[in-house]
């Protein structure tokens, strides 16, 4: 009989681990979305956030430019562009040495 308690009593307490863990898990889990789920943090990284709009246009002149900046110095493409006609510089990429016949 005794055999029959001390399995009990240590079954009970693998329980209790368990019961812990998923306790624990449920308040960080809490937190997580009390975080995520905060209008200053949504306004920051949230889907229209100023991180990633700000992101967007970095990719987007560096992309069109082949230079760092975030600020289109020609939207309407009446200007020179920048790249090429700055210092001489082009914006189109090529190798540097010359192809092997």
């Amino acid at each position: 009989m005794d055999a029959f308690f001390k399995k009990l009593k240590n079954r009970k307490q693998e329980g209790q681990a368990v019961v812990e863990y998923v306790l624990l898990l449920g308040v960080v889990l809490i937190m997580f979305l009390t975080v995520f789920r905060h209008p200053k943090f949504q306004q920051f990284l949230g889907k229209e956030g100023a991180f990633f709009k700000q992101y967007k246009l970095l990719l987007e002149y560096s992309y069109r430019y082949g230079l760092e900046g975030n600020t289109d110095p020609a939207p309407n493409y009446t200007n020179a562009h920048p790249s090429y006609f700055d210092g001489g510089d082009t914006r189109f990429f090529s190798n540097k040495t010359k192809y092997p016949e």
